[in-house]
């Protein structure tokens, strides 16, 4: 989102300090997501960051300060030396993250960098080009030319949100900016395919992410301002609205947080950049925000994600939200650590505080792990199970195939967030059965049936607490470092039911007998006055086993339902 000038001299204010004149880029302590980079923090602490050098570029010639701007040049002219220029490598296009790793000692490098040093590129060149040598523009015009062919050539597909919107906005202005009809024709096409896509289901498939639907905003905003093709503007509003719908039908004004379920998402608690655009409400139709201040009950229901190869396969998420607490989940996925599969939110002592289930392998989330629920209200009805074709850190980049080794495997309910008068949570009732009270708020996790190396989701469970959040944990293992193979195991699942309010009665969950390798499980109607249902698969199996047990659970309701 664009700063005001306020925010745009503070941020140079900090860059300063960053910025080492020797190398002509801004220095950075080395905070990488665990992926694409091979350096660390122990041999590399800091690094020289390509994309956040042109950003600031950018900002010094926005500034109209003319210190500032006589430093961009060099800074473009330092970044453009770091593109790949060779046509026949695999990263024709692309730039590395760092100066420190070449493109070559990244594992994997990551072509989104076409997609946004592209984008940077062009911008500066929109705002200021007259500030800059007609060298300087050739180059930059050549790099970006350089960028569309990686970004053409790599084609990415209408599921991957933001890189979808940015690479067409890329292409798009670049072919009437330079009169390339190639790049104009290939980005409106790309746009037209997003278009359709998105409107199958009302939702961006990257759904509800608070990251990526703000990038999304961005992108939509600043091709929005730039293009002159009729019909891209027309898409571009019509994908800003259903983008501001996300975000106002999800936002929660007693908390001020971003209800879940999140697609992708970097923290549970949602405040600063890139969160504080709420608050500008850029390009945001004035129907829409009357939802950041109406604190009313609100129930939505979406349709997240249709399989092309098997339309009757669907992703759905459930959102619930009153005046103490929103809670929301998706129907089956798997526990990546950038998905909010089970997430709420409710005030501790007058400040947000959340709740959150994960599963960890040796302290990282798991990707194999995957989740299938049922919810209504503030009700849910849970299981976990096992892929035999997932991966560990992420769902692509290190694939496990069910074969691991490990030393910890652990289900982990997570508060945090402020903890004002919260205490340990407390043993209620059966064996598997937990209260905690968070403020006017009683959450209760109900075990159902589960096994994994004959142990039962009764026999084992700790609780942590650190200064920024209390921990739930049921240990599935935890001893020396092991081999483990899901396709050889029988038995590896849990289940479980959470409830939320303020309600002291909770209806007992249910199990029915095991059918088949599937446990039927039901939670009575409670205060949601609706019965809950689940099919949970006993044995490990690949991803599409489970999210096919699920559909055959009670449906939801399909499409979108707003507020």
């Amino acid at each position: 989102m664009q700063m005001s000038k306020d925010e745009l001299l503070k941020q140079l204010e900090k860059d300063e300090d960053r910025y080492n004149p020797e190398v002509g880029l801004l220095r950075i302590p080395l905070d990488g997501p665990g992926y694409h980079t091979t350096l660390t923090k122990e041999k590399t602490p800091f690094v020289h960051t390509i994309r956040e050098s042109l950003t600031y570029a950018h900002r010094l010639l926005e500034s109209g300060i003319p210190a500032y701007g006589e430093r961009a040049p060099g800074i473009i002219d330092r970044v453009l030396k770091l593109q790949e220029t060779d046509p026949s490598k695999s990263t024709y296009g692309i730039w590395p993250w760092f100066w420190e790793e070449s493109l070559d000692e990244m594992s994997p490098p990551d072509w989104n960098w076409a997609d946004f040093l592209g984008k940077r590129l062009l911008l500066i060149l929109f705002g200021h080009e007259d500030r800059l040598a007609p060298a300087l523009k050739e180059r930059m015009g050549q790099a970006i030319f350089r960028a569309c062919d990686a970004i053409i050539k790599r084609n990415v597909g209408p599921h991957y949100t933001n890189i979808a919107i940015m690479g067409a906005m890329v292409t798009l202005l670049a072919g009437e900016r330079f009169g390339r009809t190639d790049y104009l024709d290939y980005g409106l096409r790309r746009l037209e395919t997003f278009h359709a896509y998105t409107a199958r289901t009302g939702n961006f498939e990257e759904f509800n992410s608070p990251t990526y639907t703000s990038v999304a905003i961005e992108e939509i905003l600043d091709l929005d301002r730039h293009v002159r093709h009729p019909r891209a503007k027309a898409l571009c509003a019509e994908l800003l609205r259903l983008a501001w719908g996300t975000v106002t039908g999800h936002y929660h004004v007693p908390t001020g947080q971003w209800s879940g379920p999140h697609s992708r998402c970097y923290q549970s608690i949602l405040q600063g950049y890139p969160y504080d655009f709420l608050y500008r409400l850029d390009g945001c139709p004035e129907d829409l925000t009357r939802l950041l201040s109406d604190p009313a009950p609100r129930e939505l229901k979406d349709l997240v994600k249709i399989q092309q190869e098997e339309p009757s396969f669907r992703i759905h998420a459930y959102t619930y939200m009153d005046e103490r607490v929103s809670l929301g989940t998706f129907d089956r996925e798997i526990m990546w650590n950038q998905r909010r599969n089970l997430i709420a939110y409710m005030n501790n002592g007058r400040k947000p505080g959340y709740v959150q289930l994960r599963f960890l392998k040796d302290g990282r989330d798991f990707a194999s792990a995957v989740f299938l629920s049922a919810q209504r209200k503030l009700d849910v009805l849970f299981g976990i199970g096992f892929a035999t074709d997932g991966g560990d850190w992420t769902p692509v980049m290190d694939m496990v195939h069910g074969a691991f080794e490990a030393h910890d495997l652990r289900l982990r309910l997570e508060v945090g967030g402020s903890l004002d008068g919260v205490e340990l949570p407390k043993p209620a009732g059966p064996a598997g059965s937990w209260e905690l009270q968070l403020d006017a708020v009683k959450l209760k996790l109900q075990c159902g049936p589960g096994e994994f190396l004959g142990q039962r989701p009764a026999d084992r469970w700790e609780i942590s607490r650190s200064p920024d959040r209390i921990c739930l944990d049921f240990v599935f293992y935890s001893g020396a470092r092991q081999g483990f193979r899901l396709q050889d195991m029988e038995r590896a699942f849990f289940t479980a039911a959470l409830t939320l309010g303020t309600d002291p009665e909770t209806p007992a969950l249910r199990a029915a007998e095991e059918l088949a390798g599937v446990v039927e499980l039901r939670l009575p109607a409670g205060a949601a006055g609706v019965p809950l249902e689940l099919r949970m698969p006993v044995k490990p199996g690949p991803i599409h086993a489970y999210y096919h047990a699920r559909e055959q659970s009670e449906p939801k309701s399909e499409g979108s339902v707003r507020p």
